[in-house]
């Protein structure tokens, strides 16, 4: 466990290297303009990236590639994609919107939107709607949608198959990228197991998010009934929140601050842990929270973040440990 807190600001997002370092979008007066490094080795941290456009406002919701070579911010500007090691811009797509790293970390598939179009603000000239794929090597973009995607829509390019994986209007439709073509699937989400054997439910499909077969869309009952039941002992909505890669689960949120563990081969809870998870690494092991409040209510610190080893987690539960806030 890392404790450290934030000093200039406060986080709702951060995302972690394979070797352990965090990003941190910052919350300050001006808006999302910073990006924080921390070490938890050094337990040092340092301005990593300050947003220069003073007129495009910083999303709070970074990414990195799979090798964390690359973290992707996105702005209303558009979306900027920078070397992990050397700060330098890799590319700069004007318009970009919601996006998604490819599993080798190569390319990058985003759609594009502009600033007041909510509003009916009229386009930008130079303004072209739809969904694109950029190749960082060769600065290549190729268009495979017309149509960009919407408010409450959504985009994973897939480690399992190497597809691209879009909600829209509420139907989940495939992107096969050797194949270069696009067809609609039977899948009520878009984000699988890392074996493709298993899928969680997108919002917007009934109250609580739940886990479904990939192979026929069967619904997993008695996993899902693991987490609602924990839903009633906490009164909250389950939202589906990570795959852990290496120990095989996945972790699901209650309310806003209680977290489950679900084995998806065994399908049973082996962990519990309290705090508003606010990013992950890409293997699902380690993950951040704002740490929640010891004053009985459904809240956060979030002035603190905290960095919990899931696979601790796991261990002290099955020895009879919690990482629950009022069981420490």
């Amino acid at each position: 466990m890392v404790l450290f807190p934030l000093t200039s600001g406060y986080s709702q997002n951060l995302v972690i290297s394979p070797d352990g370092i965090a990003y941190i979008t910052l919350f300050t007066k001006n808006n999302w303009n910073k990006i924080i490094k921390y070490n938890p080795i050094g337990k040092s941290s340092n301005t990593y990236y300050l947003f220069q456009q003073s007129q495009c406002i910083m999303s709070n919701y970074p990414s990195l590639d799979i090798n964390g070579n690359k973290i992707a911010i996105e702005s209303s500007c558009g979306l900027v994609i920078l070397d992990t090691k050397s700060k330098s811009e890799l590319s700069s797509l004007k318009y970009g919107d919601s996006y998604s790293f490819s599993p080798k970390g190569d390319s990058i598939v985003y759609s594009t939107d502009y600033r007041g179009r909510l509003e009916g603000v009229a386009p930008p000239h130079n303004y072209e709607s739809g969904i694109w794929i950029y190749v960082f090597k060769s600065g290549a973009t190729k268009k495979i949608l017309n149509e960009s995607l919407g408010s409450y829509d959504y985009i994973n390019w897939s480690e399992h198959d190497g597809n691209i994986y879009l909600y829209k209007a509420g139907k989940v439709e495939s992107y096969d990228v050797l194949k270069q073509r696009i067809e609609e699937t039977s899948y009520r989400g878009i984000y699988f197991s890392p074996d493709g054997k298993y899928y969680a439910s997108t919002p917007g499909e009934g109250v609580h998010h739940k886990l479904y077969r990939a192979c026929d869309n069967k619904e997993m009952l008695e996993w899902n009934n693991i987490t609602i039941s924990n839903a009633k002992q906490y009164n909250g909505i389950i939202n589906f929140k990570f795959w852990c890669k290496k120990i095989k689960a996945v972790v699901f949120s209650v309310a806003n601050t209680e977290n489950i563990i679900l084995d998806f081969e065994k399908g049973k809870s082996i962990g519990d842990f309290s705090g508003r998870v606010i990013g992950t690494n890409s293997e699902g092991t380690v993950v951040a929270i704002h740490p929640k409040k010891t004053d009985g209510t459904d809240s956060w610190e979030k002035e603190k973040v905290e960095i919990l080893n899931l696979e601790e987690v796991v261990s002290k539960y099955q020895a009879g440990k919690y990482y629950r806030n009022d069981q420490r």
